[in-house]
């Protein structure tokens, strides 16, 4: 996850990755900021370290993080989570990826309380706009 992902969950009580090492990429935070994170100075830092630890599936979260992994074409599947609520205004979900990505529906899913995660194979990374 990036920093402001990170930020916006540090301060939970119930910490939701029990057991989970979160791997966060942060240039401005310390190594030491949190024993139940491992802080990398770029993505690919945090990739060569999931490779070397053997992981070969990892959530990703956090929009320029997500950006990043879409780019690289590291992503297989997307779920995406939609809560019922609408937001007035606020930052994209990803920010601009500088073209289409294409998606295949796998599946959608009803949670308790209205929430819908929809989960999508993801066919290639970001396609720059073509012009006519």
């Amino acid at each position: 996850m990036g920093r402001k992902t990170y930020e916006a969950i540090a301060s939970v009580q119930e910490w939701p990755y029990l057991g989970r090492p979160i791997h966060v990429i942060s240039t401005t935070l310390t190594a030491d900021v949190d024993p139940r994170v491992i802080v990398h100075r770029s993505a690919e830092a945090a990739v060569e370290a999931l490779q070397r630890d053997g992981r070969r599936r990892v959530y990703v979260d956090g929009g320029a993080t997500v950006r990043w992994f879409l780019a690289a074409k590291l992503v297989d599947e997307l779920t995406l989570s939609q809560v019922p609520v609408l937001i007035g205004d606020g930052p994209s979900l990803f920010g601009s990826l500088g073209g289409d990505v294409g998606l295949e529906h796998l599946r959608t899913t009803v949670l308790d309380g209205g929430m819908v995660q929809t989960t999508y194979r993801v066919l290639g990374g970001p396609m720059p706009q073509t012009s006519e």
